[in-house]
């Protein structure tokens, strides 16, 4: 597999108030979802894929993984706390690349938008990164429409990248998700610059009542003469209140960040040596 020289700039997205506002308001003091303490919500995703990368005179594949954590707290009326871990990699003939990314968001929600601001760290195989941002979203019935502005650092040939995410997710039921971006990236570093360009969506399903979900998700990049393209089909796990959908656990934990091409090229940059 050709080297990669360049990756990951993770980005986030984000839902809608309160899981309270889902249900009606705070429940009473006598209800089985009631608690004195702030609720923690979250959930634990895997997924396993593929990438495929082609250029002028090459073309090569290899194997995808993507693991994630997340869990978001109440701080005080209106703002919260979220921490994300996240995990992935590629693999190909015996050799393996791996990433690893702690994400930070402190966010304020109401019943038409959120605004919050994002920063973490991480490392890469010989290299370690970090990034910071600012995301929002307006909720809009069904649609929600989101953005993303970020700055990324990799300590490997002094990398930095600038990077914009929009898009959105509409849920034609409170238990059925499709969602569509595009991003833009402008990297600069010892080895290069350019721009990088994508357009990433899946579909998630959360089974009923209980707390399993199935997901696919598919993207396309391009820079520079050089494709990359990846799918990968995934299980979700969610830690929220009985009777929860997809829709209010997204309310509850509204930031949904990824890692580049390790989980399905919902990130970058990627710049590969031919």
């Amino acid at each position: 597999m050709r080297k990669l020289l360049l990756t990951t700039a993770a980005l986030s997205a984000l839902s809608v108030p309160a899981f309270a506002a889902d249900l009606g308001g705070a429940p009473e003091s006598g209800s089985p979802l009631y608690s004195a303490a702030p609720m923690v919500s979250g959930d634990i995703s895997a997924a396993l894929g593929g990438s495929w990368f082609s250029g002028e005179g090459f073309s090569e594949s290899a194997g995808a993984f993507d693991t994630s954590a997340r869990f978001a707290l109440p701080l005080t009326s209106g703002i919260s706390f979220e921490g994300e871990l996240l995990d992935g990699g590629l693999f190909n003939d015996g050799s393996s690349f791996n990433t690893f990314l702690g994400l930070a968001h402190l966010y304020g929600q109401t019943q038409s938008y959120a605004l919050g601001v994002f920063g973490g760290a991480g490392s890469l195989p010989g290299a370690g990164m970090w990034q910071a941002g600012i995301e929002g979203q307006a909720y809009l019935g069904n649609l929600t429409a989101e953005g993303t502005l970020g700055y990324t650092s990799i300590h490997e040939g002094d990398l930095t990248a600038w990077n914009a995410r929009f898009g959105g997710k509409y849920y034609f039921t409170p238990n059925d998700k499709l969602s569509l971006f595009g991003n833009y990236f402008n990297a600069d570093s010892d080895f290069g610059g350019g721009d990088l360009w994508g357009i990433d969506g899946g579909y998630e399903h959360r089974f009923g009542a209980s707390p399993w979900s199935g997901f696919v998700k598919a993207a396309w990049y391009s820079e520079d003469g050089v494709d990359l393209t990846s799918a990968l089909v995934g299980v979700r796990v969610s830690l929220d209140a009985p009777g929860s959908t997809l829709q209010s656990h997204d309310r509850a934990v509204p930031w949904q960040s990824q890692l580049g091409i390790f989980s399905g090229g919902v990130g970058g940059p990627v710049v590969m040596e031919p």
